[in-house]
């Protein structure tokens, strides 16, 4: 059995990375990322973990519309949400 040579976070040593440092989901009943459809698009995303199994962000649910189902991602939107929202209401923190 052969062996893809990779480093601990999963990409190959000649892959070129780019760190993401944005949360793309779009806040709604269910969180909708708005990276894109394909794992070139997705991985500028500070959450998205390619998955082994196709050309996408593990987190990502094609067939639920584009739903990502990451827990840290979501919590920090919701924060983004509340702490805007107190923002411009003046609310107390």
């Amino acid at each position: 059995m052969l062996r893809k040579n990779r480093n601990r976070f999963g990409h190959d040593p000649g892959e070129r990375i780019k760190l993401g440092c944005h949360n793309y989901c779009e806040f709604g009943i269910m969180s909708r990322c708005t990276a894109g459809n394909t794992w070139e698009e997705q991985r500028v995303c500070k959450f998205s973990r390619r998955s082994s199994t196709g050309d996408w962000c593990m987190h990502y649910r094609k067939n639920m519309g584009g739903h990502c189902d990451c827990v840290k991602a979501q919590k920090e939107l919701s924060q983004m949400t509340l702490n805007k929202c107190r923002n411009e209401c003046d609310l107390p923190k």
